[in-house]
């Protein structure tokens, strides 16, 4: 409605001014090559105007004709990109059919008919890595890591394809390149720290936590739990004789994970190779309160070297106290009974662990004690029977792949993944570890050189429960 007032309006002051120039008085006179042409200034202005409408007319007539190819070709392009788009639209619902063969054509037919690659090749790519075609998929993916409106999506496709060819080298550089490009998804960031941690990169490792961290991925537990493990890790790989950044670097995983048994024992060892052996062993006994864990004496033999018997067990008293009640607490008062030669009070503690929960250690333990007593041989080797039928408790094992290792480490050695390897046990796996454990020091040495396939005798099946000791004690 204003558009039409506002064009009256324009008429109308056209018309005015027209009208006044034709009443002005006067004339106008122009000679030119003899000839003279008298007028008014009304009919000279109108002329003026009529004269610059032709040129106006005759340039815009020039000016479409000189672009009518141009046009002819953005129609030509228009009817391209129709049946480009159709095609694209073809090949996607080949892809959820599952046929990724007719896919890939109709996708590469589109990406010649496309004028926009930032939309068809995205298609071609994930077509040709669904057929199979990984050469035409990283083809692709490097012409869209070229193109700057593409670049961080074919980067990310390269790094697909680098990961499922196991290529850790090329995948660790292209993660980083995306990362860079401002991707801190948590996929991402999963995955650079798995790279980083895989090439034992602890330093990139811990910047990535913290991205994690930043954009929510992790908890602050979570987090603090792995930069412990990581901070280990990277204390191990030091010179053994950088004592102070060992030390530091410990210090600062056992602020963030004090519980950990693998984290504590290695930071008390640490401690006691730098003359610290008191607070070595008061962070064992921290750690024992929480979590009881068998490498925590070992940590803790620095200590009690060179002690008397009677300082010795003041200082595992101390220990076993911060936890009396642990399963852990009850094998270690029992072994020590055990050395002590103390059988009838290991022969108790044994058999209330047997009660609560058979374990190989416990049986073993059980066969040290009928071993010191007037059992026969039969009775042990029924009972070291008994222990390789069941799982090894608190050995260190990945959960991932059950992969087994006898001291804990952050990255399991055989399948790589991190924070996986932990105390646990694998039913019925029997190694020549197992007959080599401490326990079986206190069998002595025909024991301990015995192969598992020849511990069980032929016609025993069950070892002496406890309540028939006194039985067998009594006939003899």
């Amino acid at each position: 409605m204003l558009r039409l007032i506002f064009f009256f309006v324009i008429i109308a002051l056209a018309a005015l001014g027209i009208t006044w120039m034709l009443e002005q008085q006067g004339s106008v006179s122009m000679d030119y090559a003899g000839y003279r042409i008298d007028t008014t200034p009304g009919i000279l202005a109108l002329a003026v105007l009529l004269f610059g409408f032709v040129v106006w007319l005759l340039i815009s007539l020039f000016l479409k004709i000189i672009a009518i190819p141009a046009l002819l070709g953005r129609a030509g392009q228009g009817r391209r990109n129709r049946r480009g788009l159709k095609l694209m639209e073809q090949a996607m619902l080949e892809l959820d059919e599952g046929e990724p063969k007719k896919a890939l054509g109709h996708a590469i037919k589109a990406d010649k008919l496309l004028d926009r690659p930032s939309l068809s090749q995205p298609l071609v790519a994930k077509a040709a890595i669904a057929h199979g075609d990984h050469d035409k998929a990283i083809e692709v993916l490097e012409a869209m890591a070229d193109n700057p409106q593409t670049r961080r999506a074919g980067l990310r496709g390269l790094l697909d394809e680098a990961l499922e060819q196991g290529d850790d080298d090329t995948a660790l550089k292209l993660a980083r390149d995306v990362a860079a490009m401002g991707d801190k998804s948590r996929q991402l960031l999963a995955i650079l720290f798995d790279l980083e941690v895989a090439h034992h990169h602890w330093n990139e490792a811990l910047n990535v936590v913290g991205q994690q961290v930043n954009n929510k991925h992790l908890t602050a537990d979570l987090a603090n739990e792995r930069r412990a493990l990581i901070l280990t890790e990277k204390a191990r790989s030091l010179p053994s004789e950088d004592h102070i950044g060992r030390l530091q670097h410990l210090k600062e995983a056992h602020k963030m994970d004090p519980t950990h048994a693998g984290v504590v024992a290695e930071y008390a060892l640490e401690l006691a190779r730098n003359k610290q052996q008191n607070k070595a062993f008061k962070v064992i006994k921290e750690a024992w309160a929480k979590n009881p864990h068998p490498d925590l004496l070992h940590a803790a033999q620095p200590e009690l070297a060179g002690l008397t018997e009677k300082e010795r067990n003041k200082k595992l008293d101390q220990i076993f106290a911060a936890n009396p009640e642990h399963r852990e607490t009850k094998i270690a008062e029992a072994t020590r009974s055990m050395e002590e030669g103390n059988i009838q009070k290991a022969r108790e503690l044994v058999t209330k662990l047997l009660e609560d929960e058979p374990s190989q250690r416990v049986c073993m333990l059980m066969a040290a004690v009928e071993k010191e007593s007037i059992a026969g041989e039969h009775v042990v080797r029924a009972w070291l029977a008994k222990a390789l039928s069941l799982p090894r408790d608190n050995v260190w094992a990945c959960s991932d792949c059950g992969q087994e290792h006898e001291h804990w480490q952050a990255v399991c050695d055989h399948c790589g993944e991190f924070a996986t390897v932990m105390t646990g046990g694998r039913s019925g796996q029997v190694t020549e570890k197992t007959l080599s454990a401490p326990i079986m020091g206190l069998l002595g040495e025909g024991f301990a050189t015995t192969q598992p396939n020849t511990i069980h005798p032929e016609g025993i099946d069950e070892p002496v429960a406890p309540e028939d000791y006194e039985e067998t004690k009594a006939t003899a």
